[in-house]
């Protein structure tokens, strides 16, 4: 999936355009983190866990002046289930992402539906 189908699909999903941040070159990184699961890096696994201090350990200098972008980023516009902690974080990955959650939505709906 390119950058334009992780685009689209994230918008389709969440109803929202999909973040963009000042980092032109995260940008596909943490788009495919959000919609299917795949393991971002250190920094940014870093940064959406909340560890703020160790994500400005891992950054690159172009991560670490935006790193405000990042904060307003992660928090304003990321799926609350995506970011916060370890644990969150940990549990994105292993539901694929928001491909994932869907996934388990039309499960659940099905069962419903059969009942």
């Amino acid at each position: 999936m390119d950058i334009l189908e992780l685009e689209k699909k994230y918008e389709e999903m969440t109803g929202r355009p999909a973040p963009r941040p000042d980092v032109e070159y995260m940008r596909e990184a943490l788009l495919r983190y959000l919609v299917l699961g795949i393991q971002p890096g250190s920094f940014l696994t870093a940064a959406l866990s909340n560890d703020f201090v160790g994500a400005f350990t891992r950054a690159d200098e172009d991560n670490t002046n935006a790193m405000r972008n990042w904060a307003y980023i992660i928090y304003s516009e990321i799926p609350t289930g995506a970011w916060g902690s370890e644990e969150k974080v940990h549990n994105w990955v292993e539901r694929y992402g928001l491909a994932g959650g869907q996934k388990e939505q039309e499960a659940e709906e099905n069962v419903a539906a059969k009942r």
